[in-house]
């Protein structure tokens, strides 16, 4: 029997396994287990029986129905040593990585995240976006405090020292890009885009046409680049930065971030969207997110598989292209800000707070279900909810509310049949309902809008 994925939306074998009845029909089922194998998703459970009389065809229907999972994601929390807001985090190979944030702020890890060293960076600016050209050769932008100089640093010998660079900017500096080591770009505040050929010696100003602040640079080769940024936009140039030129994207919102995975498709994040071309950027189509927060930023594996980062802390994965996401994850309290993988599956994600995730999984799942029984017996509404979550059957019942990380969010006694928990000061997101009554203990799953 196959059964449709509630993740990707694709079917894949239901095992069942069979054991004897203690009520001497023979064999009946007894435990059930359901792995997809497209996406990873899994789902276990046992059947309890009640009823003697209960048929093998009402035990198949049941389990149709009580298979309600929850993803609970595999992203690990590292020690950063830092309580700074993180902005920007890049691999040169699968050990060695950097980080950049507030305060100047540069960590380097050589073991894949276990430990980060500080760097001197030799200044106390917000460090916005890194990136490496070679091992080596890495550069950092970013901005004073005020907004008002743009600020350009390099290294020669894998992040070791740093040296500060003239960016003449009078603006923010936010992303950078190299096609080579030598040949880069950094975008920022006031329509800012900065060229230089010479490995940053020297950099040029180029015209982009607006005022808009510029967001995130990507290029796909060596001559053809796109910058996002306020208002919607999207410039792209095919020549180097020679020339630049505003697409048409139907949007007047801010983009945030931009990545693409071929020489065609690629997306644009930003005020709780996310836009998808697959022409090069002739066109883009609005994908609108299960989240109305900021897209910080984005990152695909390969045009179906990406995820997206939230101001608010939640991670989200999808499947098939941007049709569909699951949140993987809402363990942050703070803004998460970028995301990196050096592998398919291994990726790392830096946020406020000093935050750094790690995922060996590509943030994929356990799975945390609840029978049938536990349906029936305790009930809950709305769900989602807003504000009040209405719980009924819980009588004499300690009633706690978790996150996705195990981490208790509040606790109540209910000392009627029916109880109203207020719930508006959680953040959106998926959680636990755990209600321990004088006999057994229920688990029930909730979303916070």
């Amino acid at each position: 029997m196959k059964l449709l994925c509630p993740k990707c939306n694709k079917y894949s074998e239901l095992s069942l396994e069979w054991g004897w009845s203690f009520f001497g029909r023979g064999r009946e089922l007894k435990k059930w287990t359901y792995n997809c194998q497209y996406c990873n998703f899994s789902s276990k459970g046992e059947f309890e029986f009640y009823d003697d009389l209960i048929s093998t065809f009402f035990l198949l229907f049941f389990l149709l129905i009580s298979i309600v999972s929850i993803s609970k994601a595999q992203w690990t929390p590292l020690n950063s040593g830092t309580t700074y807001d993180l902005r920007s985090v890049c691999f040169t190979d699968t050990s060695t990585g950097y980080v950049v944030g507030a305060g100047g702020l540069i960590l380097k890890t050589t073991n894949g995240g276990t430990t980060w060293t500080p760097k001197t960076s030799g200044t106390t600016d917000i460090l916005m976006d890194v990136f490496f050209a070679t091992t080596g050769t890495g550069y950092i932008v970013g901005t004073d405090s005020n907004g008002f100089h743009g600020v350009i640093l390099k290294t020669f010998d894998g992040g070791a020292t740093w040296a500060s660079q003239p960016s003449g900017a009078n603006y923010s500096l936010l992303s950078v890009f190299f096609t080579d080591m030598n040949i880069g770009y950094a975008v920022g505040n006031g329509g800012t885009i900065l060229n230089t050929t010479d490995g940053g010696l020297n950099w040029t100003s180029q015209n982009s046409g607006t005022l808009n602040f510029l967001s995130s640079v990507y290029f796909t080769n060596a001559d053809t680049g796109y910058i996002a940024g306020d208002g919607g936009i999207i410039l792209k140039t095919t020549n180097g930065g020679t020339n630049w030129t505003a697409l048409n994207t139907g949007i007047t919102f801010s983009l945030l971030s931009l990545y693409f995975t071929d020489a065609d498709t690629g997306f644009a994040g930003g005020s709780a969207l996310i836009l998808k071309t697959t022409d090069a950027g002739a066109t883009w189509t609005l994908k609108n997110m299960l989240n109305s927060y900021d897209v910080e930023d984005i990152y695909f594996a390969n045009p179906d598989t990406g995820y997206a980062l939230f101001w608010n802390g939640v991670i989200a994965k999808t499947y098939d292209g941007c049709t569909n996401w699951v949140v993987q994850n809402p363990i942050a309290s703070s803004s998460l800000n970028a995301i990196y993988f050096v592998k398919p599956d291994v990726g790392y994600i830096v946020g406020n707070d000093g935050i750094i995730l790690k995922t060996l999984n590509g943030g994929e799942t356990t799975s945390i279900t609840e029978t049938q029984r536990e349906k029936d017996y305790i009930q809950i509404s709305p769900n989602p909810v807003r504000n009040t979550l209405s719980i009924e059957n819980v009588k004499k019942a300690a009633i706690e509310i978790l996150n996705l990380k195990g981490q208790s969010m509040k606790a109540v006694n209910s000392a009627e049949d029916k109880i109203s928990v207020d719930v508006s000061s959680l953040r959106g997101g998926m959680y636990l309902l755990k209600i321990k009554t004088e006999k057994e203990t229920f688990v029930k799953i909730f979303v916070k809008e």
